[in-house]
């Protein structure tokens, strides 16, 4: 707070709130956040790795880095099995909000174990 006797030209032009959800929000919360986010983004790239890199690296690698966008973002493809059918479990619009919530979550905690 500023008040009339302060020198302004030491205090800053405005304050941004860093609490969100009553956890205040240090650089270090954000930086091990944008962190998890870009490793988390950087692991699509595996899939392309995968097919350029499958002449020298073992199957199972190469099988695993190809199908990681799978592995990673599962609630769009969890069915229920029937005669000559299969049925999904979620829609694919609240799929979608189940894989960000999931990776939403991910983070915070990412950020919050990794931060000190």
């Amino acid at each position: 707070r500023l008040s009339p006797t302060s020198d302004y030209a030491t205090q800053p032009a405005c304050r941004i709130n860093t609490k969100v959800l009553g956890i205040s929000m240090d650089r270090k919360y954000i930086t091990a956040g944008v962190i998890f986010i870009v490793c988390f983004l950087s692991l699509f790239f595996l899939p392309v790795l995968a097919v350029y890199t499958n002449s020298f690296i073992p199957r199972l690698v190469s099988n695993y880095m190809f199908f990681w966008p799978q592995l990673s973002l599962p609630y769009d493809s969890l069915v229920i099995r029937e005669a000559y059918k299969s049925n999904l479990v979620f829609s694919p619009f609240i799929a979608n909000i189940l894989n960000i919530f999931q990776w939403l979550v991910l983070t915070v905690l990412f950020s919050l174990a990794t931060s000190n």
